[in-house]
């Protein structure tokens, strides 16, 4: 499994003719602070900070979209098939993993869940 936009970095059609986008990951970047360097800022630096973190995260998801579309075209360009599975298909393949996440909330307490939850939410 991989992200679409790998087709063209890791020249896929050389060992592949199809790719199957089935949107069941989100690509994250994630920028970590110190907390104690965090607690040392001023109110006014951390605000720059997360006002800044705001525009990026916006940033790179529109570049995300754009290189995905991208990576997209190189595939078909270089004789991959992109296919895009069906609504049926997607519902089957939410289905097949309900025992892992049953599995998951049952063994990782009240915080698996609360971060199950907000994961959830994330979707919505």
């Amino acid at each position: 499994m991989s992200g679409l936009s790998a087709v063209k970095s890791r020249r896929m059609w050389d060992v592949m003719n199809t790719v199957t986008l089935a949107n069941n990951v989100d690509v994250e970047f994630v920028v970590m602070i110190n907390e104690n360097f965090w607690q040392s800022l001023s109110d006014q630096q951390r605000t720059w900070i997360q006002q800044a973190a705001v525009k990026v995260e916006k940033g790179v998801r529109d570049a995300m979209s754009k290189i995905e579309h991208e990576a997209a075209k190189t595939a078909k360009e270089n004789s991959i098939t992109v296919y895009i599975p069906t609504p049926e298909e997607e519902a089957t393949w939410k289905a097949s993993g309900k025992p892992v996440i049953d599995e998951f909330l049952a063994s990782s307490g009240d915080l698996g869940k609360k971060v199950y939850d907000a994961a959830m939410a994330l979707r919505d």
